[in-house]
């Protein structure tokens, strides 16, 4: 049952056991047992690392112009892993010939046996899905990991002053230097999510979150200068696995994702990508509320309720700040369109039509044998990376912010607490000592001269 569904809960491996086995077993059994089964089935992981070198070559033979760079600490014999990357020639040739110059960046922790972080680079293709570029293995997150992951990908992909990249991630310390180290001319951006983050520590309540992301969203600059004015006034499963079958089990699912992204758009009639063209239809509906008047030759000027907007249509530019920056007609545009009759597709960027969504995904990725069939390489072997165990059971979960969907690890609002020594409301056991000291605060008295009797002071502990 473990081999069928690795990531099986407990609970649930447990019942199964009392019904197939007859035995009731204790969680910490269970736990034991799985972790047991798992090591028989994934084979013995340390050894799974003697063979990175050999998986490398492999990997290049199979998909020629891939890069897999692999770097150990030769101080040590035999040499500790220290990263893995890998840039699979499919990918990163789909991604540069269709994909927008947009790469976001990101990184999470490995919850194996060997610990360790996978570092990111995604894109986006036309029909606005990611599209992975590049990832790699990683001791720690960090300045140094970040800068040679970087170094690597823009390698791979040219560097800014060919193609004009821009960066978006989080506000990690390391990646930001790392950036501005590799390409200190790039543009680099940071995800809303993370910067409401560290919004929300300073500026509280849900009219500052919802100013917030009207500044976010809005896609004029004068619109935006007035939102921040506002808010200054209101303030007064694959992570579990060794690194080869890791890498292993992402290569697979983007085999499987490219084909079928390709065969799905290939069955799509129309000429701009299915996602895009519902985000035309929404400007369309919006249109209708717009009044356009010609100017001259391709300008027009266009009412929306109160306000005016400039559309050029041949260069794609709107007052309000959207039609340039999403690359598909805003609803200003869609009715000055509308004025001369006009094709919307014809106004659509070509990163978003079905002929470059179809030339990102025409680069297939070969298929790789199995461990027993690996090259043969001259470098040796590599030992796993040195474990340090904690005491207790090993935590897999990320800590949780407010904005994770569930909730978050804190605590619960509107829970009452029930002490389950005392049996008071308002404590649990935790603070049963502190809710006591307390609660044994003397009374006062009007006199001060007259000390209060035992027989009062204990009453008052009482109370």
């Amino acid at each position: 049952m473990v081999r069928d569904n690795p990531n099986e809960g407990l609970e649930s491996l447990k019942k199964k056991i009392k019904r197939d086995v007859g035995i009731e077993c204790s969680l910490h059994k269970v736990f034991r047992a799985k972790k047991y089964a798992l090591e028989l089935v994934r084979g013995e992981v340390a050894k799974e690392y003697e063979r990175l070198y050999d998986y490398c070559e492999t990997v290049v033979k199979t998909n020629r112009r891939s890069t897999m760079i692999l770097k150990v600490d030769r101080s040590l014999t035999p040499p500790v892993l220290q990263r893995v990357y890998c840039c699979l020639s499919g990918l990163r040739d789909g991604f540069l010939d269709g994909c927008r110059p947009i790469i976001g960046l990101d990184g999470c922790f490995l919850k194996g046996i060997f610990k360790g972080q996978l570092l990111t680079a995604v894109g986006r293709d036309g029909n606005d899905n990611l599209y992975p570029i590049a990832y790699a293995y990683v001791e720690i997150e960090k300045f140094d990991t970040w800068e040679w992951f970087l170094s690597m990908l823009i390698r791979d992909i040219g560097s800014h002053d060919e193609r004009g990249w821009t960066f978006i991630s989080d506000r990690q310390k390391g990646l930001i230097q790392a950036v501005s180290s590799v390409a200190p001319n790039a543009e680099h951006i940071f995800c809303l999510r993370h910067m409401y983050n560290n919004f929300k520590k300073s500026f509280k309540g849900e009219e500052l979150k919802r100013l917030f992301w009207r500044a976010a969203s809005t896609y004029n600059v004068n619109k935006h200068l007035k939102v921040m004015a506002e808010i200054q006034q209101l303030h007064i499963g694959a992570r579990e696995l060794p690194v080869i079958q890791m890498f292993e089990w992402m290569r697979r699912k983007i085999i499987a994702r490219i084909q079928v992204k390709r065969e799905g758009m290939e069955r799509f009639k129309g000429t701009v990508c299915p996602n895009i063209m519902k985000k035309i239809d929404t400007q369309t509906a919006l249109s209708r509320n717009c009044h356009a008047i010609w100017g001259s030759g391709e300008t027009y000027e266009v009412m929306h309720g109160l306000d005016n907007h400039v559309v050029v249509l041949d260069e794609h530019h709107c007052s309000c700040g959207m039609f340039q920056m999403v690359g598909y007609p805003c609803c200003h545009a869609i009715a000055a369109m509308g004025f001369h009759r006009k094709e919307v597709e014809d106004y659509v960027n070509s990163y978003l039509k079905k002929d470059v969504y179809l030339r990102v995904y025409s680069h297939s990725i070969n298929p790789i044998p199995g461990m027993h069939d690996f090259e043969e390489s001259s470098l040796g072997k590599v030992s796993a990376p040195k474990v340090k165990i904690g005491v207790g059971r090993p935590k897999k979960k990320r800590i949780r912010d407010g904005n994770d969907i569930g909730g978050t690890s804190g605590p619960r609002k509107g829970l009452t607490h029930t002490c389950s020594i005392c049996g008071e409301l308002g404590h649990n056991k935790a603070g049963h000592n502190k809710h006591r000291r307390q609660s044994e605060v003397p009374l006062q008295f009007e006199d001060e001269g007259v000390p209060p009797s035992p027989s009062i002071l204990i009453s008052s502990i009482s109370i």
